[in-house]
């Protein structure tokens, strides 16, 4: 795990463009990561009462689905804020291939 701080002069150094995609990452990253834990909290025990194990499973599916929605979003940001602009087209071939 890389530990990195961002100041807040760092960010105003950046152009709008990538200070705003930066913001957006972080943000979808902290969703993904909250909903990837409650899965983990939500499944990791079992049920003996029949009603209990169905609104388990109930709630299971509601977070599992929110979860897809909030990857799909965070793809699309991926596409179109970043390997579509300018500013991608400037900074994948940088990328490590493996990333």
């Amino acid at each position: 795990m890389i530990d990195l701080w961002v100041t807040k002069e760092m960010l105003l150094k950046m152009m709008p463009e990538e200070r705003s995609l930066f913001l957006l990452l972080g943000y979808t990253s902290n969703q993904v990561c909250v909903l990837w834990k409650l899965l983990t909290i939500i499944t990791n025990r079992t049920p003996d009462d029949p009603i209990d194990q169905r609104m388990s499973g109930a709630q299971t599916q509601i977070l599992v689905r929110l979860l897809v929605g909030v990857s799909r979003e965070a793809w699309g940001l991926v596409e179109k804020r970043f390997i579509g602009s300018t500013f991608g087209k400037e900074y994948i071939p940088k990328l490590d291939p493996k990333g």
